[in-house]
């Protein structure tokens, strides 16, 4: 029996991307730790044709899907070189046959149960214990519960157990009957306790973004309906349209992403300089 991981180059949830590598982009890894498995040889590392950050768009459009493959390989070991992992003593698969009925197989339902296209139905095929963590669920959750009914997933992770204690999970996934494994989040280094509680200012801090929904748009209807809101964080959303009002208990440091991402995404739409700055 091995710990089998499904492509982690390819979000940031387990560590830094290459391609947040490039843009200098600086989303936590949630679920850092699981790092330390494959350092200490506790996992290895399946990576199929569906697991690159950057996509290799304008290689598919040509239909070079030998270079496609060629460089998704090399993301991978990039990918571990980038998060201070040594690639020569880490075991990656990249044939699906090499993975054993008894392996347990833990990848994300983000991306890989979300839809009804080649990439599920690879992983439903699949012969082996399949664990998948259920973070970003909100997109396409009927879907998602398909496919796990189909065989995409034996058993499921979260940071709650979303059986229990969901509404929204309960009625989009009504045939998963059993507990959901809570694996919480990690926190970074910088989350330090350097004064004692009692000592501490008796007032909160709100950190995040909030983000506008188009609650037409098919990836999160279903969450807006549920919820009648636009928003993936309401309670964030209250905070930062009322932050002046509740100075005296909450120092609030959200942004709105949209206006954070606005002139950042101009600049990759109509970018300046010589052609290297450009490319």
């Amino acid at each position: 029996m091995r710990l089998v991981l499904h492509n982690p180059q390819k979000v940031n949830f387990v560590g830094k991307t290459v391609q947040d590598w490039l843009t200098r982009g600086k989303a936590p890894a949630k679920y850092e730790y699981l790092q330390k498995y494959i350092r200490e040889k506790k996992a290895i590392v399946y990576c199929d044709e569906f697991g690159s950050s950057l996509g290799f768009g304008f290689l598919r459009r040509a239909r070079l899907t030998i270079a496609v493959r060629i460089a998704e390989i090399l993301e991978i070991y990039l990918w571990l070189c980038i998060n201070n992992i040594n690639p020569f003593k880490v075991k990656i698969i990249f044939d699906s046959s090499r993975i054993k009925r008894d392996d347990i197989f833990l990848s994300f339902t983000h991306f890989y149960l979300d839809n009804e296209g080649e990439v599920s139905k690879k992983l439903i095929a699949l012969s082996c214990i399949k664990v998948f963590m259920l973070s970003h669920y909100m997109f396409h959750p009927s879907t998602i519960s398909k496919n796990i009914e189909r065989g995409g997933a034996h058993f499921l992770v979260a940071e709650n157990n979303l059986s229990k204690n969901s509404l929204f999970f309960k009625k989009y996934f009504p045939g998963y009957l059993k507990d959901i494994y809570t694996l919480p989040f990690c926190y970074k280094n910088r989350f330090k306790k350097n004064s004692t509680f009692a000592s501490r200012k008796n007032k909160c801090l709100a950190t995040g973004s909030v983000q506008n929904l188009n609650i037409q748009e098919e990836a999160f209807r279903e969450m807006c309906e549920f919820y009648k809101v636009d928003t993936f964080h309401p309670m964030r959303q209250a905070i930062y349209f009322n932050k002046h009002k509740i100075t005296d208990y909450i120092d609030s440091f959200i942004s709105n992403i949209n206006e954070d991402t606005g002139p950042a995404l101009e600049k990759v739409k109509k970018p300046s300089g010589n052609k290297l700055n450009r490319i």
